[in-house]
Formats: C-alpha cells, sequence, structure tokens
C-alpha cells in the first residue's frame, strides 16, 4: 500500500491536514490528522509497509504493540475511504 503522489500533508492551524493536489481528484474533503496521523501519513508517502509503520510507532511510543496496530489500521482505512492509497505491487 502506498499514498498517492496527488496527496500531500500540511500544517493548518496548527493542524496537519491531507489534501489532494493534483487535477482531475475527487475532492473527498481534507483529512485532519494528529500526530500519529500525520507520521502514518509520511512513512506511506515514503511507501513504508503496515508492519513497518507499526514497528516504528512500537517504538517510538510507550503503547501496547495492538493498540499501535489497531490505531494504525483506524488511519489506513481512513486513508484508503477517501481514495488516498493505492495497492502496491
Amino acid at each position: 500500500m502506498r499514498l498517492k503522489d496527488q496527496y500531500a500533508s500540511t500544517t493548518l492551524l496548527g493542524r496537519v491536514v491531507a489534501v489532494p493536489l493534483g487535477a482531475g481528484l475527487e475532492f473527498k474533503g481534507t483529512l485532519s490528522l494528529n500526530k500519529t496521523g500525520a507520521a502514518v501519513f509520511e512513512m506511506l508517502k515514503k511507501g513504508t509497509t503496515e508492519e513497518e509503520i507499526v514497528e516504528t510507532l512500537s517504538r517510538r511510543y510507550d503503547m501496547p504493540r495492538e493498540t499501535i496496530q489497531r490505531d494504525v489500521r483506524v488511519y489506513l482505512e481512513a486513508f484508503m475511504s477517501r481514495g488516498l492509497l493505492e495497492q502496491g505491487d
């Protein structure tokens, strides 16, 4: 899974938001992200796998791995429902 190139993140009024950049994209609204969501977004831009994202966040935060895995899945589903993700090889 990878974030489509036509999307970027920016900081707006102190919040990180995901916004479409390309013409012809169906605008499904901006997606406001907290620090964890922004980290997931940035890792997806680099093609990081779901498992690698979970591992990275597990090292970063003092939380049970299961909690992090569930939270990452919630972000991935939100990104997918808004058309931000494409399936990788």
